[in-house]
């Protein structure tokens, strides 16, 4: 179980909300795009330690906690989203 702190969709105020309550819960927090509209697409990502190769992996990626929510990707600059 994970929380997703960091949404293309989302203002950041909420996104900065949604990572100190993953904080004070102990979790890492996932990022993802809005596939809602294209306008958040890439915008917020997850990062694995490894490159996933199928379904199986990801969760137990996500299981062993090697992951972090990303952001950045579409500009070049893949970062932590740190809020």
């Amino acid at each position: 179980d994970e929380i997703e702190v960091a949404n293309g969709g989302t203002a950041p105020k909420e996104n900065e909300f949604a990572l100190k309550v993953a904080q004070v819960m102990g979790r890492r927090g996932v990022g993802a795009s809005d596939c809602h509209s294209t306008q958040g697409v890439g915008y917020f990502v997850t990062v694995f330690e490894e490159e996933i190769r199928d379904q199986a992996h990801m969760l137990e990626q996500l299981h062993a906690r090697r992951y972090y929510p990303g952001k950045g990707l579409p500009a070049g600059e893949l970062a932590r989203y740190e809020g």
